[in-house]
């Protein structure tokens, strides 16, 4: 149980990494 709560975390957390990557660079992309 504690395997798969772990694994949601971090899959969880992994997409909200993506996520703002994509928005920062769409961000910086539209300032240049």
């Amino acid at each position: 149980m504690e395997t798969l709560l772990a694994i949601a975390l971090v899959a969880a957390f992994g997409g909200f990494m993506v996520s703002l990557a994509v928005m920062v660079k769409l961000v910086f992309g539209k300032r240049n």
